[in-house]
């Protein structure tokens, strides 16, 4: 199972940000988002970003927030 974290990094790459980018957003170091980045891929068995982003989506795991604009965990699968 992919982790919440693995997820609100695989959700900044979902809006395109960088790895610098989600870093700061997530106040992680860049090293640690490409790391969950990896694991999530792993995980699910995608061959890149834009493949785990995309499952995600289709799983219902990353949904779009239509009033904030963003993608973001779904709530549903983590009861907060």
């Amino acid at each position: 199972m992919i982790t919440r974290r693995e997820l609100e990094v695989a959700c900044c790459a979902a809006e395109g940000m960088s790895y610098d980018e989600a870093a700061a957003h997530l106040h992680l170091g860049k090293d640690t988002v490409k790391t969950h980045l990896r694991h999530a891929r792993q995980r699910t068995g995608a061959k890149n970003t834009v493949e785990l982003v995309a499952s995600l989506i289709v799983e219902k795991l990353v949904v779009w927030d239509v009033r904030a604009g963003i993608f973001r965990p779904n709530q549903a699968m983590y009861g907060d």
